[in-house]
């Protein structure tokens, strides 16, 4: 892949960045064979889409047709939303080779895309062997956010059921910790009587968030009335 730009009748070859690179990082291989699925990737752009949104196209062509992939498009979806890599990131978590698949459950995971979690415990013996397993259990604890009452339900099985491997327990229970709403609540509840510190902590931590003013998946208080929260000092006073 090269970049051109067009300067006064002529093209030049423009550095891709400013500084120490070397052209072995900044080269993409092109496969030697196109996947089928590769072509898809045109159909996911918009009517009127942007500079970045071709160039979308171009690398998740590319991975889905087999070249290696050096960078991770997940911090540029968290920033963008861009509705092409979403569209890729749905395809690229049904292929059977678990780097490819990672990804795509990563991405969907991000997006908070309906049925994610279900797909991760499908896919969870092939994944918990592979590279990736460590980031897709990373995005689901850090920036999952379920969107509808089907997915939190999922999640409250996976973290309930003790044959489940401990960090997607671990994972799907901070998931639930950070979303903290009305249907999580039961879900939390039910962790407190767990023999794991860390499931037992992560529920408290869910309850104080309401106390402490944190909103859906943030981690900080928000400005304003702490309305979960009371001035009136404890009595200590109290006798039974």
């Amino acid at each position: 892949m090269f970049f051109l730009g067009h300067t006064g009748g002529s093209w030049q070859i423009l550095p891709v960045a400013s500084g120490d690179i070397s052209w072995r990082e900044a080269y993409v291989a092109t496969p030697t064979t196109i996947s089928p699925d590769s072509t898809n990737t045109s159909r996911d752009l918009l009517a009127n889409p942007t500079s970045l949104d071709r160039v979308l196209v171009e690398l998740t062509a590319l991975l889905e047709g087999g070249a290696p992939l050096n960078w991770d498009l997940l911090p540029v979806f968290r920033q963008t939303k861009a509705p092409v890599l979403l569209a890729a990131f749905r395809r690229l978590s049904g292929k059977t080779d678990a780097r490819v698949s990672a990804l795509g459950i990563r991405g969907r995971l991000s997006a908070g895309d309906a049925g994610t979690v279900q797909l991760l415990i499908q896919q969870q013996s092939a994944l918990a062997t592979s590279s990736s397993w460590a980031s897709v259990i990373d995005e689901l604890r850090t920036w999952y956010l379920p969107g509808n009452i089907a997915d939190i339900n999922v999640l409250g099985t996976v973290t309930a059921n003790p044959d489940s491997r401990v960090e997607l327990r671990i994972a799907a229970a901070s998931a639930l910790a950070r979303l903290h709403s009305r249907e999580t609540l039961p879900l939390l509840a039910q962790l407190l009587a767990e023999p794991n510190s860390r499931l037992q902590a992560l529920a408290v931590g869910g309850f104080a968030s309401f106390a402490n003013n944190v909103p859906a998946g943030s981690h900080q208080p928000a400005a304003g009335d702490w309305k979960y929260r009371t001035k009136q000092p404890p009595n200590n006073n109290i006798t039974t």
